[in-house]
């Protein structure tokens, strides 16, 4: 009897062992493979630097516990630390040495790239900063990832201090989301000139007014074969 147990405790355990080897080996069969290959970008790089990105990290900016009010409340994400990552992010993106050089020369890179023209930001430009408001649905706030209030505000900062662009030159918008109080409120009392825009309108906001055909997402693919076969 005790035979017996003996091995069928063996046939278990080399099953267990079979199983194991065939996960591994499935897995290792499996896994995700990127198509491109590694460190191979598709399309062309464009820039001040081509194809450079930049990413900062301040284990300071934020301490919110997961739980405990809003992750976006001023207690919990700090506006100075999140001012300082903006500069950095600017300087590290352009190699100037500080916002002022930055900014004009990420201008005078559009203006030339845009329209052939060598210089920074003029009087009379307007910019505007599209924000991403996806899990909203009033202007109420709420606790979802959405547009941070202090990112937002140190753009806005950023812009106006070593840009040298007015106020009223600056828009914020969602033209198909609700902008909550969270970054309306923080922005506007700051800076109240800057013009707040999202899909409904109102509490200080201006309502986005959508233009039929404004932009052409799609072509039709029988012109689109034409085309292709008389290149």
């Amino acid at each position: 009897m005790a035979t017996r147990r003996n091995i069928i405790k063996f046939i278990i355990l080399l099953v267990l062992i079979f199983s194991v080897q065939m996960s591994q080996t499935l897995y290792s069969q499996t896994r995700a493979v990127m198509v491109a290959g590694v460190n191979k970008p598709i399309g062309t790089a464009r820039g001040l630097f081509p194809g450079r990105v930049v990413w900062v990290h301040d284990t300071l900016a934020s301490k919110w516990d997961g739980t405990t009010g809003f992750w976006w409340d001023d207690k919990y994400t700090s506006q100075p630390e999140v001012i300082n990552m903006l500069s950095n992010a600017l300087i590290s993106l352009t190699g100037k040495s500080n916002e002022n050089k930055s900014w004009n020369e990420l201008f005078r890179y559009f203006n030339f790239t845009k329209k052939n023209a060598r210089r920074g930001y003029s009087k009379g430009e307007k910019i505007a900063i599209k924000i991403n408001e996806n899990n909203t649905d009033a202007h109420a706030d709420n606790n979802n990832i959405n547009a941070s209030p202090q990112l937002v505000y140190a753009l806005i900062r950023s812009l106006i201090l070593y840009a040298k662009v007015p106020q009223k030159n600056i828009t914020v918008f969602d033209a198909s989301r609700f902008i909550t109080d969270n970054v309306f409120n923080k922005c506007h009392s700051e800076f109240p000139d800057v013009l707040f825009v999202d899909n409904a309108g109102g509490d200080g906001r201006m309502k986005s007014d959508y233009v039929e055909n404004a932009i052409k997402y799609s072509v039709d693919n029988g012109q689109l074969a034409q085309d292709w076969q008389s290149v």
